[in-house]
């Protein structure tokens, strides 16, 4: 049986409910039924390693010290034909991060490390690994508004932009976890480190922002109420079950 680990989120407008459904509902169909955004990717198991940063983690589950299994999806965000650069995505579940049982997605895109910057996907033409990752949109981490972020290592991998190359060079690679205020310095949690390719698991797996292990780390801001059913929309169109994934991993 799956948990519930779905957060409730913010009232949106029925209007705006159902124009975010048409919306990517209508991508995902353009797309001859892949993803509205990020329609190609591929999926490598991974730990995350948290330091036990309670103070920077505001107090929330990310200030623990603990290693936890997870999962990371990286993909390119439009879709453009390769080798054009293209905004990259990564999207994590990490298991067990309130205790056994739960589960917590968080979804980077690319972006920039500067206060007001860290809000708009950028395109990455460095790769994987040449470029800062944040979530975009802020969550709130144990009841304070915060940005969080994926960084490479300087000295990390050859950086491949193309899905092709990330399966050869993905194996191994380390992302810091950081945190900040909305225009604060970033702080590090932890380590994001990547295991096996799973490509098997690349559609079967859904994420979704809401779906969070514990109130204290959720996501925040009026906006972030649309994104619901937008992958509603998409998974609609392209006939994939609503809900943490396609069917239970073996």
């Amino acid at each position: 049986m799956e948990p519930s680990g779905q957060m409730r989120q913010p009232d949106v407008p029925g209007p705006f409910a159902a124009a975010s459904r048409r919306l990517f509902g209508g991508l995902a169909r353009l797309r001859g039924g892949k993803r509205a955004f990020h329609p190609d990717g591929v999926v490598f198991t991974a730990e995350l390693i948290l330091v036990g940063e309670e103070q920077r983690a505001e107090g929330s589950i990310l200030g623990q010290r603990a290693r936890l299994p997870a999962v990371a999806r990286l993909s390119r965000s439009l879709g453009v034909p390769e080798p054009l650069p293209d905004a990259l995505g990564i999207a994590i579940r990490i298991e067990g991060l309130a205790g056994p049982g739960t589960r917590q997605d968080l979804l980077f895109v690319t972006s920039s490390r500067l206060p007001g910057g860290r809000h708009a996907p950028l395109p990455a033409p460095r790769g994987f690994f040449g470029h800062f990752f944040t979530t975009v949109w802020p969550y709130r981490v144990g009841g304070k508004v915060r940005m969080l972020a994926l960084q490479p290592p300087e000295d990390g991998p050859d950086s491949p932009r193309d899905l092709e190359g990330i399966t050869r060079t993905g194996p191994g690679a380390r992302y810091r976890l950081l945190i900040a205020s909305l225009e604060g310095p970033w702080q590090a949690l932890g380590e994001l480190v990547l295991g096996e390719l799973r490509q098997g698991q690349v559609e079967e797996i859904r994420f979704n922002p809401w779906n969070t292990a514990d109130g204290e780390l959720r996501p925040t801001g009026p906006l972030m109420g649309l994104r619901d059913p937008a992958y509603e929309g998409s998974q609609d169109a392209r006939g994939a079950p609503r809900g943490w994934r396609a069917r239970p991993e073996a």
